[in-house]
């Protein structure tokens, strides 16, 4: 059983939940219209806490107004069922995105950590660099199950450029060519 869920802003499908036996999915999609770039390209910086009252202070992190408003989107859209299910009907959660989905699952993921729901997976396709660097941040996720998949030759996974602002991929990082694969056990802090 899957059930699609619908942007407020642009009232196009942003999130699905995906329904199994003991497990549930949640995938986002990345940027669809015009409307989602303006979440791509607002650089403004942010701390979680100051946008979800769900953040405690040990799990803060400093990212993108952008990034923010659309975890905010997704959030909204989705809270309800989703709570219901992981905290009323004990499912466990996996979370798959593309693109500018990733920086709301992220985001979300902070969010579980925060109240105490762990995350199985976290998997991303093409993400962009989510977070600005600090320690806790990097504490924060070290050992959580998340995984970044991405080709070389996708654009979208080297953006923000590191000698613009000083933001990072988390998790575990595969990096696909068209004749081999590369895995790194951290993202950029390798």
């Amino acid at each position: 059983a899957h059930t699609i869920y619908y942007s407020k802003k642009t009232g196009s499908p942003i999130a699905r939940i995906i329904k199994n036996d003991d497990e549930i999915i949640l995938t986002i999609r990345g940027t669809n219209d015009l409307k989602d770039l303006y979440d791509d390209f607002d650089f403004f910086q942010t701390k979680l806490t100051e946008n979800f009252k769900e953040i405690d202070e040990k799990h803060d992190a400093i990212t993108t107004q952008g990034f923010i408003d659309f975890a905010k989107d997704v959030y909204e859209a989705v809270y309800v069922d989703l709570l219901k299910l992981l905290f009323d009907e004990n499912y466990t959660l996996t979370i798959a995105s593309h693109s500018l989905g990733c920086s709301a699952a992220l985001i979300l993921h902070a969010i579980f950590l925060s109240t105490g729901q762990p995350v199985k997976l976290n998997v991303m396709f093409g993400s962009p660099r989510v977070f600005y660097y600090t320690v806790q941040m990097f504490d924060m996720f070290k050992n959580e199950n998340i995984l970044r998949v991405c080709n070389e030759q996708d654009g979208i996974t080297f953006l923000p450029p590191l000698d613009f602002v000083n933001m990072f991929h988390i998790g575990k990082s595969i990096i696909l060519s068209k004749d081999e694969y590369n895995i790194l056990p951290y993202g950029d802090f390798d």
